[in-house]
Formats: structure tokens, sequence, C-alpha cells
């Protein structure tokens, strides 16, 4: 309140009361203004916003707002869920009523296809044999190999189908789509006649297609035999044998195993049509491609004896025809391993020469 108007309200009260000393100063009547408020030089007002009101700041001239970046969370990418290899079941297959049995060994990726071991089996030299799985081809099929199981049909004494059955049962194994079989990678094994005879079957499968890049039988093992090579018996009498020829290790690899004490087929011997083990494995040693034969003889024993004292340089029977096996197909021959393939640790050589 200015000092004019506490002057006059002074004098006006003494005349005329309270009621003249509210006009004169403003205080009544509502028509003149209040007098202003000003708040003193650099004070701040303490403005009251009501509740829920969005307040109004006014900018100095010429200013820009500044408006804070809301942060924004960046959704973390899921890990896409992949899906395993699909793996195929172990299986057995009859191909022909006893003449060809299919198997195959479990866990074999979509798209994998394994190598082919044919087995061809012994015989007394009358009726026929049918097909079965033995304990060696099993051992094999447990190391991720596809086999075969061969049985023949005889006509006569010691007259027999062996290559034109082998030759069937392989055609139907190759033409099976459900059978994840590699047929350009076939290794024939044979034992006792299946072992004499098994290089008659190879050239004539090989003679018969199985010698393209798709189809191709690559080497064969022998077992409790030498084999039969190319030659002339010359006396039916004595079975009296000139050998003309070996196994055509150009194209495919050669295995032989065979006790030294075997009566039925001698290893110092060539006669009907068959020779021994160390007679061919001696040949072999002078001639082309030796690199490419492996043999094994262990002392004593007769035909069909398998067990014997191993030693650090005498392996199993079983052990060291997986390994040369494996060394035929995947040294030998460049053959590419497998899922879960295991390498041998035996290092077969030409060791019947002496």
């Amino acid at each position: 309140m200015n000092s004019p108007c506490i002057s006059r309200l002074r004098l006006l009260s003494l005349v005329f009361g309270t009621a003249a000393l509210l006009m004169a100063c403003g205080g009544g009547g509502g028509d003149a203004a209040p007098e202003a408020v000003v708040p003193p030089a650099g004070s701040v007002p303490n403005t009251t916003v009501p509740t829920g009101a969005t307040p109004t700041v006014a900018l100095p001239t010429g200013a820009t707002p500044t408006v804070a970046t809301p942060a924004v969370s960046t959704p973390v990418a899921a890990s896409p869920t992949v899906a395993p290899p699909t793996v195929a079941p172990a299986g057995s297959k009859v191909l022909t009523a006893n003449l060809a049995i299919a198997e195959w060994p479990a866990g074999i990726p979509a798209g994998e296809k394994r190598p082919v071991l044919v087995y061809l089996p012994g015989w007394n030299g009358s009726g026929n044999v049918n097909a079965s799985v033995g304990g060696d081809s099993v051992l094999m099929k447990n190391q991720g190999y596809v086999t075969l199981a061969i049985g023949f049909t005889s006509s006569s004494f010691f007259q027999s189908d062996i290559q034109a059955k082998t030759k069937e049962g392989l055609d139907k194994l190759c033409a099976d789509t459900a059978i994840a079989a590699n047929c350009a990678a076939i290794v024939i094994v044979g034992g006792s006649y299946g072992g004499s005879q098994i290089d008659f079957v190879t050239r004539n499968a090989r003679a018969n297609g199985y010698n393209t890049a798709a189809k191709n039988i690559v080497g064969f093992l022998s077992t409790d035999a030498g084999y039969g090579p190319p030659g002339t018996i010359t006396d039916f009498n004595t079975g009296a044998f000139t050998r003309t020829g070996l196994a055509d290790t150009a194209n495919y690899s050669v295995a032989m195993l065979q006790r030294q004490g075997d009566t039925t087929f001698p290893i110092n011997d060539c006669s009907y049509g068959n020779c021994g083990i160390r007679v061919l494995s001696i040949a072999h040693a002078g001639a082309a491609n030796a690199n490419k034969v492996l043999s094994l003889c262990p002392a004593g024993g007769e035909h069909g004896d398998h067990a014997y004292a191993t030693s650090a340089t005498l392996p199993a029977w079983d052990d060291w025809a997986s390994a040369a096996i494996k060394t035929m197909l995947h040294t030998h021959r460049g053959v590419l391993t497998f899922t879960g393939y295991t390498a041998p640790t035996i290092v077969p050589t030409n060791a019947c020469t002496v």
C-alpha cells in the first residue's frame, strides 16, 4: 500500500469512519483494479500446476527444445532349431530267397553310401549252398559296411553257378535304392571253396559291368585258400595245374589269409585249379603292382583253424582280415572313408613269401 493512500486513510477515518477508508484505497466496490504485486528482481515464481494438467513451459525466443530419445530395446533373435541328420536303422533284406541276403549297419546318415563286401561260402562239392550271414560278415557290418551274403546251386559234383549267382546278387543290391550301398567300391570275400573261386568270380563280374565308375570291384580277400589263377589243369587224375597268370592287380587288390598247416589247400601247391597262398605271394612279389598284394600265413593249424597265439607281429585272424579289407579299399583304391569310420591299427603287408 503506497504512502498517499495511508495519509488519506488517517483523515477519512476521523471524519467518515471505516467504510470511507476502504473505498479510498480500492478495498471495496469492485470497480477499481487492484494494484499488481511485482516480485523482486531475480526471484522465481512458485506456480502450482493443478493435478492432471500439463504445464506449459515458455522457452526464450530462438531456443531449440531438447527432446530426450526414449531407449529402445532390441529383441534378441532366437537361435534356430537345427534338426539332427536323419540316420537309417540297421537292416537286413533277402534279395533272392536262399541266394542273396543284404545287411547294413545302423547310423548311416541320409545321402551317405557305404562300400560293399560280398561274402562267398565254403562248399564240400555236393548240393546247393544257401546264403547265410556269418560272424566275419557281422563283424564288418558293425564297422560300417554294407554286406551281401551269396548262395549258389549245383548241378553235379563240384560244378556250381557261384559266378552267376554272385553277379545276380550284386545286380539286385545295386538296383535297390533303399540300401545305402556304394557299388563303386566292392570287395569280394571268400572262404575255403569261395576263396579258391574268388578270382574267377571277380573276373566274371568285372567282365559283365562291374568295372565302371558306378559299379566296380576293387579288391578281394581269400581266406583258408589261395585262389584259382589263370591256368590249365594238365592232368585231371593228379590235379596237376599249370599257372599262366595272376589276378589283375592293376585293377583290383588282392589279400590272402591261410594257415601254413592247411592240407585241404596246401600253401605251397598248385593243383586242381587252385594255388596256395605262399606260391601266389611269392609270384605277386616279383610281378607288377606288388604293392597291391597283402598276405599272412600263421604257422601251424589246419583248414579252417583261425585260433593261434598272437603277438606284436602276428595279429589275430579277424583283426588282420578287417585291416586288409580297409587297406585295399581306402589306401590302395582311394575309396573315401565314411561317418564313424575307424582306421586299422595294423599295417598289412605281403608277409607270406618266406
